[in-house]
């Protein structure tokens, strides 16, 4: 991977909450800065709701 000429596309960036109005469960905020990684952002939000 090292050869690998790789091109940043964007940062993704996940906000953690305590509620006190959810049981003490973690609210988690996400925000992407580029449009083309909303499909990734939606994956690591089904998998942060499975926790």
């Amino acid at each position: 991977m090292d050869d690998v000429p790789l091109e940043k596309c964007g940062c993704i960036k996940i906000s953690v909450y305590k509620s006190d109005k959810e049981n003490g469960k973690p609210v988690f905020s996400i925000e992407s800065d580029n449009d083309d990684l909303f499909d990734i952002e939606y994956i690591i939000e089904d998998l942060l709701k499975m926790y």
